[in-house]
């Protein structure tokens, strides 16, 4: 299956505090790189919508459905202890930034 070079996937477990310092990093990702034209989609499995607006999170249920649909890269604040999410993207081996 052909990979989609114009959009980006970005998983966290948690969006949640304003001030942490993945929520953050993951924002200026998807904000720099929109900047530059991809498309990027955020999923999480905990989020706060409005910390973080712009980026339009979705739950991370949809993140194996959107692999499966439109094959991207995936940028992955891992988490340790969060096996699904590993099994998933395992699963599906997209190219992935760790």
């Amino acid at each position: 299956m052909a990979r989609n070079t114009e959009s980006i996937y970005f998983a966290a477990h948690g969006l949640i505090e304003l001030g942490d310092s993945i929520g953050q990093d993951l924002a200026n990702q998807v904000r720099t790189l929109q900047a530059a034209g991809l498309q990027c989609r955020t999923f999480a499995e905990v989020y706060d919508k409005a910390l973080y607006p712009d980026l339009n999170v979705e739950s991370i249920e949809g993140l194996g459905q959107a692999l499966d649909s439109r094959p991207a890269p995936v940028v992955y604040h891992w988490c340790d202890g969060w096996h699904d999410v590993d099994t998933l993207l395992k699963s599906r081996r997209p190219s992935l930034i760790v």
